[in-house]
């Protein structure tokens, strides 16, 4: 049995990218997730840990139909995922687009409350949606699920050979990340009770777009960039998926892919991780015309004034047609926080597309100079 993780996926049709029919954003992503199940078949299941959707508090029908038409399309052993805060259409507890996505494929299951399932004969994976409390009340109900799954027939039994645990807060070794210290996140001291059951286990996590494998035995961090073709990863390590493609112009320059993952074939094997870039739609900030010739259809290219009749003329000398775009509206509203406090949210909003697409701002924070934002149509 193989494992396929696929994360962060944020099917959207988000405005500022989607072209003259609404639809080109939307497309961009179907495709990378196509892509990303080549090669999947019965021998394999993919493990999603959530963020499929997008836009939060609305059930998006155009990103449910298109997910759903790539997933009853392939045929893996089965689909197994969680919710992510993105999935949210409503209230707490109420239902999410990954219900709608479970209704329409009759190969996914959607875990939570760390219900599990059993992809194989000796494998486990349980989940849990995203979370805002990871105090003692969610470490009980951890507790307790591991502690059923040590006494229920498969745990007696000496056939269970591995564990793979799947949530959407994010991983640190710290009980939260310096960059983000009001999240919450999974730590290797909230798994602790899989000790008990003797078996080698893996968390997979979704949340955050940026890759990263931490291996606590080791005592090591490692990013795609660091892997090679892969790595392996000892028992209890922590595996943040990433997101599979450059979302926003935060993502640019990193890579965004999916991950395969082979078992451990005894209780103190490693588990052995591969990742793979998925390398388009992509976001490039060009200086030159060298870099932006690098640019592909779909990808999202920003220029630099001072580089801009000289990257233009380059590109219509190459035959590559492009078309201006207007900056990104939801950046801005979503950035508000980043913000002096005081302003009204259309001034907020005014004043961060200014300075991150059309100057510098007045405190220095986001000076990156005028761009012109183009989309690679062709």
């Amino acid at each position: 049995m193989r494992l396929r993780v696929i994360s962060d996926i944020h099917a959207h049709p988000f405005a500022y990218q989607s072209g003259a029919d609404g639809q080109g954003r939307l497309r961009s992503i179907k495709a990378a997730l196509t892509h990303s199940l080549i090669g999947v078949g019965a021998e394999t299941t993919v493990l999603i840990p959530g963020d499929v959707f997008h836009q939060r508090g609305l059930l998006p029908t155009q990103a449910v139909y298109a997910v759903l038409d790539v997933l009853n399309t392939i045929n893996p052993a089965q689909y197994l995922a969680v919710t992510g805060n993105h999935d949210d259409v409503g209230a707490p507890g109420g239902p999410t687009a990954m219900d709608a996505l479970q209704a329409g494929c009759d190969n996914l299951r959607v875990l939570d409350h760390w219900t599990r399932d059993v992809p194989c004969g000796g494998l486990v994976v349980m989940g849990r949606g995203y979370c805002a409390d990871l105090g003692a009340s969610e470490r009980a109900e951890f507790a307790t699920a591991v502690s059923d799954l040590a006494e229920s027939s498969l745990g007696k039994s000496r056939l269970l050979e591995a564990v793979v645990i799947l949530v959407h807060n994010g991983v640190s070794k710290d009980v939260a990340s310096a960059d983000f210290p009001g999240e919450a996140f999974y730590t290797p001291e909230f798994f602790s009770p899989l000790a008990q059951l003797g078996v080698p286990y893996l968390v997979v996590a979704g949340h955050w777009h940026k890759a990263k494998v931490i291996d606590v035995q080791v005592g090591t961090t490692t990013v795609p960039e660091e892997l090679g073709s892969s790595i392996a990863a000892s028992s209890g390590s922590l595996l943040q998926a990433g997101a599979l493609v450059q979302h926003n112009w935060g993502d640019a320059g990193q890579p965004r892919g999916w991950w395969d993952i082979e078992l451990p074939s005894g209780p103190t094997d490693s588990w052995e991780l591969r990742f793979t870039n998925s390398g388009a739609p992509r976001f490039i900030v060009a200086h030159s015309a060298e870099e932006a010739a690098q640019a592909r259809p779909k990808d999202f290219v920003r220029i630099a004034a001072d580089a801009e009749p000289a990257i233009l003329g380059a590109l219509a000398a190459s035959g590559v047609d492009v078309a201006e775009v207007e900056p990104p509206e939801e950046d801005a509203r979503e950035s508000r926080a980043d913000l002096r406090l005081g302003d009204s949210d259309d001034a907020l909003a005014a004043k961060y597309v200014a300075a991150r697409y059309e100057g510098d701002d007045p405190d220095g924070t986001l000076a990156i100079g005028r761009r012109l934002l183009l989309e690679v149509t062709s």
